[in-house]
């Protein structure tokens, strides 16, 4: 992907507070540089200027809302080494506000869509949806309604629409998919993490992640204020190793 798209979304993409940001570009900076970004939670706090306690918070919740992936590493000898970070492009494109939608548009090569005009021979279009359209628009709106976080809709729908036609391809009719969907939207939202509020990722980021898939067994873990797992505080490891000079891709 184009590092002026990805640097446009990580200076636009809403997010919960300036430390969020700060932390959002660090770890942006960082992966164009280097292959694998390693640092400690420590090194990342003093790194933005903030708290240990604070940058574990931010990482968790940036991590929830799908704009950064942690992976946790082990040494040869099984002990626990600093979290691989990455980010993740259309997490953070996606929670980019409408209002600049259209800049993101002339980045990407195209222009965003008329406003308020009428089609090529708008009157002899049809005058109302077909029963197929209002039955889709029905499913797609009560999906979306089931979700937890009531946020961003029409990217929410896009991304459900998504995610209805993936799930049909593995075999199931469009009811049954949509039958499933609904089933699993509805558990996440009971579960802990589906009612941890603003720490509840965005809808179109959870579809578009097809975070329905996941091991129900996760979405258990919904306080945003448990104890961290502790990793070693080794800052960088072989830094010289892993300098590339890599893009985002």
């Amino acid at each position: 992907m184009d590092p002026a798209i990805i640097d446009f979304a990580l200076w636009n993409a809403t997010v919960h507070s300036p430390q969020d940001r700060l932390i959002l570009l660090a770890v942006g900076r960082w992966r164009r540089v280097w292959k694998e970004v390693t640092p400690s939670v420590q090194y990342i706090a003093t790194s933005v200027g903030i708290s240990r306690r604070t940058a574990v918070a931010v990482l968790k919740r940036l991590c929830d809302e799908g704009m950064i992936s942690i992976v946790k590493r082990q040494g040869p000898d099984g002990g626990r080494r600093t979290n691989r970070y990455d980010i993740i492009p259309q997490g953070c494109i996606d929670r980019i506000p409408e209002e600049k939608r259209a800049i993101l548009s002339k980045l990407m090569g195209s222009t965003p869509p008329a406003q308020n005009v009428a089609p090529p021979h708008a009157d002899s279009a049809p005058k109302t949806k077909t029963r197929e359209n209002k039955k889709q628009e029905q499913l797609l709106n009560e999906i979306y309604k089931a979700y937890p976080r009531q946020i961003a809709r029409g990217r929410a729908v896009e991304k459900i629409a998504v995610a209805l036609g993936n799930i049909a391809e593995s075999g199931k009719t469009p009811d049954e998919a949509a039958a499933w969907l609904l089933a699993k939207t509805k558990e996440f939202a009971a579960s802990p993490m589906g009612k941890c509020g603003v720490y509840t990722p965005y809808p179109s980021t959870w579809f578009h992640q097809q975070r329905y898939n996941d091991d129900t067994s996760e979405w258990q873990h919904g306080d945003a204020d448990s104890k961290p797992d502790r990793p070693d505080e080794t800052a960088w490891g072989e830094a010289d190793e892993q300098f590339s000079g890599i893009k985002i891709d």
